[in-house]
């Protein structure tokens, strides 16, 4: 009889250890405002309120949220950059103050007709000067109305070498953060009066005493400008050598 002989092979035992419990996904950081405690891993859902306002970080707005702030942002919900206006204008560059009030340095007697732009006189009389140049036709300076003192003062300074002189004083005036004076024309000078001096109906605001002054608008000859008197209130003719007072202004 024949024998079939058979052989078995046993492999070794694998085991495979597996966990009754799933993963929890949630938010696993505990600074979040929606930390999940029981949560094992993260399913990116963490959001945070940094400064605690009850705001998610995600929907803050950043702005300006003064009220009274030129760039104030309704929809802000968290404080940034706020611009203000400088002191005597409105958000729009117009001007919020009354004529005779303080202003960059010196008392406010004119706004053009924007609202945005206007004439300071200085607080104080520089003292009794020539005007300069006896005999001498300076070109340019003979601008008689309101925005013609810069450049009536600039051409004198450019023209006339005598120093010092009604021009160049007015000119090299400072004060405060202000350097930018100078003489004004003959019609700047009345409106001073007019609106803040000896003919004004808010007083003399200005502080003027009763004399003459002088402005920068040459009178057609070359013996003599134009000045204007704060005690008569009327404009008159003086010989260059003549010394009068000076009354810086400046614009803005």
């Amino acid at each position: 009889m024949k024998k079939i002989l058979y052989t078995f092979l046993l492999a070794s035992p694998i085991l495979f250890i597996t966990s009754c419990e799933e993963d929890i996904e949630g938010c696993i950081d505990p600074l979040a405002v929606n930390f999940a405690s029981e949560a094992t891993i993260s399913d990116n859902s963490c959001v945070f309120d940094s400064d605690g306002d009850g705001i998610n970080d995600d929907d803050e707005v950043l702005g300006c949220t003064d009220i009274s702030a030129c760039n104030y942002n309704i929809d802000a919900t968290d404080d940034g950059d706020c611009e203000y206006p400088e002191y005597g204008f409105d958000c729009e560059g117009l001007v919020v103050l009354n004529i005779g009030d303080d202003l960059q340095g010196g008392v406010l007697f004119y706004i053009d007709e924007t609202g945005k732009h206007g004439l300071i006189v200085g607080k104080e009389d520089l003292g009794e000067f020539m005007w300069g140049c006896l005999n001498t036709t300076i070109p340019g300076a003979d601008v008689i109305d309101i925005g013609g003192g810069l450049q009536n003062t600039l051409d004198i300074m450019a023209g006339c070498s005598d120093r010092p002189i009604a021009a160049s004083i007015a000119f090299e005036y400072e004060y405060g953060d202000y350097a930018d004076w100078y003489l004004p024309s003959r019609r700047e000078l009345k409106e001073i009066y007019l609106s803040v001096g000896q003919g004004s109906e808010i007083g003399n605001i200005g502080g003027f005493i009763d004399s003459w002054y002088w402005s920068s608008t040459e009178d057609g000859i070359p013996e003599a400008a134009y000045c204007f008197s704060f005690i008569y209130g009327a404009v008159g003719g003086n010989h260059r050598e003549g010394m009068i007072n000076v009354r810086p202004i400046r614009s803005f």
